[in-house]
């Protein structure tokens, strides 16, 4: 059976009423396994994942960083800034979801001016959320330190930090809530 990929994520984000409208800017993908994004390449795709679970991998460390399970997004940095992926993003299972080109997104700024403001408000606050997460993390590391550490050595210790899930994976819920805030 051939059944329709979810569209929670998208509900959450744009708003049930809206879901019709961002579908074109959309690609969607189905039970996808493997790498979804390389860290070091140009990333250029926004990920809403419907369905399943990812890996976050970061070169140089033994485990995963975290580990991601739909709904959720990714991708929001290449898309909002341009940079490079500064992670690997592992399909754990077979993923569905959508993907927002870079293209697709500028489109979508030029088409669609609400639709834009709410997804890049939704972004906001899920960066605010994850870096609120990143800080937490690093804060327990450092009331673990003994001494003061220089830039080199906090950055090779900091490689070896067992990050939780906490520091990526974003409760959708609280952001979107939070975004009708702002």
């Amino acid at each position: 059976m051939n059944d329709p990929i979810s569209d929670m994520t998208l509900r959450r984000v744009f708003g049930p009423a809206n879901v019709a409208r961002i579908q074109c800017y959309l690609t969607s993908f189905k039970s996808l396994s493997g790498p979804l994004i390389r860290e070091g390449e140009a990333q250029a795709d926004l990920v809403f994942l419907e369905r399943g679970r990812v890996q976050i991998i970061v070169a140089g460390t033994s485990d995963a960083l975290t580990e991601l399970e739909a709904p959720q997004v990714f991708g929001e940095i290449g898309v909002l800034t341009g940079a490079k992926a500064s992670a690997s993003v592992d399909a754990r299972d077979p993923v569905d979801g959508y993907r927002l080109s870079l293209a697709n997104f500028k489109a979508l700024q030029t088409d669609e001016p609400d639709l834009s403001a709410a997804l890049v408000g939704f972004l906001a606050q899920t960066l605010a959320h994850r870096l609120a997460a990143t800080d937490r993390q690093l804060m327990r590391f450092k009331e673990r330190q003994s001494e003061s550490l220089s830039l080199g050595e906090f950055e090779s210790q900091i490689k070896t930090l067992d990050f939780s899930a906490e520091f990526a994976a974003v409760d959708l819920d609280d952001v979107w809530e939070a975004s009708f805030e702002l």
